[in-house]
């Protein structure tokens, strides 16, 4: 079943949305539908797996480092050492 739902955003955004919209051929309900779903599922499927951001999976190996490093477990001990262990 579909809602309606109302938003409250910037005109120039909303006039980059419409000709997105316009130019992928999807409507901006359909685009907005689609990006809400990604982000609550890929914060989910992060969640259970621990993965990374894409956006960290992008810039891993862009600062020279260890050849040996696990950035995966590197990142988690850095959080783990900035925020403490709060499970």
């Amino acid at each position: 079943m579909k809602d309606k739902l109302t938003l409250s955003i910037e005109r120039t955004l909303i006039l980059r949305a419409k000709r997105f919209s316009k130019t992928t051929r999807k409507s901006i309900s359909k685009i907005v539908e689609d990006h809400l779903e990604e982000l609550t599922q890929r914060k989910k499927t992060r969640a259970n797996k621990k993965e990374l951001h894409p956006l960290l999976k992008k810039l891993a190996g862009v600062i020279p480092g260890k050849k040996d490093m696990n950035i995966k477990e590197e990142y988690h001990k850095h959080l783990e050492e900035k925020y403490g262990n709060k499970k």
